[in-house]
């Protein structure tokens, strides 16, 4: 954001930027406090393993000790696992975030793509399963919620894709890091005890709008949180990071108050911008829209310079997510005033 800004010449704080999926209302109360009460404690060191933010993790979801591992971001926590599993193939659902790729290309991995479509909102089909290529693969990646679509799997179809792997001695990563602005009856963090192939990922950095302090955690089977916590650098999760993350957490009413707030302004935006002509929304749970553009219009990287020099506003273009092209973008869900500006400006510079 900041390097945008450079390119026009204004401050960042004149830009107000849809490519990044953050909460709109901001810090949880008494998050900004907590931080500045432990600013003098700057001088000591962290926690080396986060151990009071892992049990309060823990706790949280109520999982035995010893199956939950905090980072620096939950993209930390992908390249660390990716380090320490050291898998052959990932398997990853797509269209997704592109850092599992890069972490597993690190590793000296290969990855191999399960395809989905817009018929189905981006959804993986249990039936598919058997038609998967799944010659040397030891781990698979989804996204659930996905990005970039935001739409969400029910448990049900992922208990068949969590046996399915089981069976083939693959591990399965679930990337929860949206499922907070949809509900935990959608996750799969409570299974992980019982199932030792499963690893469930969050990050606090989206619901908790703690993005330029990072903070995520992974929650996994006991014996294989040790061995991917055996490669992580102590003091990875600093002093600020954890208590705010530890303070969030406390505060019970704020992600019922966030997703009250998405619901409502995300239902307003799909519905203007679906009933133009020629725009598909696709229908998301979380705290983003993709949007497929009509046809004859600008594209994806056309619509968002001109909504970043005539508008000062940010989209996230989509041409390089795996599977999808130039003709889709997403935009994130952010308060009524923003939201408003955005649908006045897509109207404004999509003719």
């Amino acid at each position: 954001m900041d390097a945008r800004a450079h390119e026009i010449g204004v401050s960042p704080d004149d830009l107000t930027d849809f490519s990044a999926n953050i909460n709109p209302l901001g810090l949880p109360a008494g998050v900004a406090a907590a931080i500045i009460d432990n600013i003098p404690r700057l001088t000591h060191y962290p926690e080396p393993w986060s151990e009071s933010l892992v049990a309060a993790l823990t706790a949280h979801h109520r999982l035995a000790p010893g199956c939950v591992i905090a980072g620096n971001g939950s993209t930390e926590l992908i390249y660390l696992l990716m380090r320490q599993l050291r898998p052959r193939r990932v398997l990853v659902v797509a269209p997704a975030f592109s850092e599992y790729e890069r972490a597993a290309s690190i590793a000296g991995a290969d990855t191999v793509y399960w395809h989905t479509t817009s018929e189905n909102d981006f959804l993986p089909l249990p039936a598919e399963l058997e038609s998967l290529d799944l010659e040397h693969v030891d781990l698979a990646v989804i996204g659930n919620p996905g990005n970039p679509a935001g739409t969400v799997l029910p448990r049900s179809r992922l208990e068949v894709m969590v046996e399915f792997f089981r069976r083939r001695k693959i591990r399965f990563l679930v990337d929860e890091a949206f499922i907070d602005f949809v509900g935990d009856e959608y996750s799969l963090i409570g299974d992980v005890e019982r199932q030792p192939g499963l690893m469930v990922l969050r990050s606090l950095t989206k619901i908790f709008a703690l993005a330029g302090l990072r903070c995520g955690y992974l929650a996994a089977a006991s014996d294989l949180v040790e061995h991917v916590r055996a490669g992580l650098e102590p003091w990875s999760v600093n002093r600020l990071a954890a208590v705010a993350a530890r303070t969030a957490l406390a505060d019970a009413g704020f992600i019922a108050a966030t997703r009250r707030h998405i619901d409502g302004e995300r239902a307003r935006m799909a519905h203007s911008i679906g009933s133009r002509h020629g725009w598909h929304c696709f229908p998301s749970r979380v705290n983003y829209l993709l949007l497929r553009l009509p046809e004859g219009g600008p594209g994806g990287t056309e619509l968002a310079e001109r909504l970043f020099k005539r508008h000062r506003l940010l989209i996230r273009r989509c041409d390089n997510y795996v599977g999808l092209d130039d003709s889709y973008i997403r935009v994130a869900v952010k308060g009524t005033v923003a939201n408003d500006r955005l649908l006045k400006a897509l109207e404004a510079v999509s003719i």
